[in-house]
């Protein structure tokens, strides 16, 4: 793709305000549309927010045709893909779909893996959890 001089001359003047030499802010804290888009990665899954953690639960649904990526950070989370750069969270507002705290896990949430084929035939996610002991 060919670039018009005043397009190339407006990118590179937005470029001299970034000082690309030096270590950027904490991320975190910018606002969107400034150095926190500028130095976030564009072309693998990323949460709305935070940090990724630990990447587990992938599978793909030949059904649908949608690639399923997950991760563990405060609690399970996941997006799906069918073109492996554009994802879509599985939770509108971002927020962990497995937390820590239910029935079955009171106390954490580990690691979990998706059986293609598991109940009734159905795509079926298995994690791990801690449930604390009565002494």
């Amino acid at each position: 793709m060919k670039l018009s001089p005043a397009v190339l001359a407006g990118t590179l003047t937005a470029r001299q305000q970034i000082d690309y030499n030096s270590a950027p802010p904490n991320l975190s804290t910018l606002a969107n549309s400034s150095l926190f888009d500028t130095w976030r990665p564009k072309a693998h899954v990323l949460p709305p927010f935070g940090q990724i953690g630990d990447p587990c639960m992938h599978y793909l649904d030949s059904d649908i045709g949608l690639f399923h990526v997950g991760w563990l950070h405060e609690g399970a989370s996941g997006a799906t893909t069918d073109d492996l750069v554009t994802y879509h969270d599985l939770n509108p507002d971002g927020q962990p779909f497995i937390v820590a705290g239910g029935t079955n896990d009171p106390v954490a949430v580990f690691d979990g893996s998706v059986i293609p084929s598991g109940i009734d035939g159905k795509p079926t996610l298995l994690y791990t959890s801690l449930i604390r002991r009565r002494p």
